[in-house]
């Protein structure tokens, strides 16, 4: 069975009570991550990206790739 590792994984929660997010957290045995965090090199929120931010993957992306003509 696969199962997520605790010591990588955090759970992201918006509008919960603290107390209910404290038992939630005890429960899964998670800890609680804050946005914005960084996924592949590009910071993740709950706000709309703007170009910039995506610069970092599409420059990894267009590195790896030659253009043939």
């Amino acid at each position: 069975m696969l199962r997520a590792n605790t010591d990588k994984s955090c759970i992201y929660m918006t509008g919960v009570e603290p107390r209910l997010r404290q038992e939630i957290l005890d429960y899964l045995g998670y800890q609680e991550g804050e946005l914005p965090f960084k996924y592949l090199g590009i910071p993740l929120s709950s706000k709309k990206f703007i170009v910039a931010q995506c610069l970092p993957i599409v420059e990894k992306i267009t590195a790896n790739h030659v253009l043939v003509t």
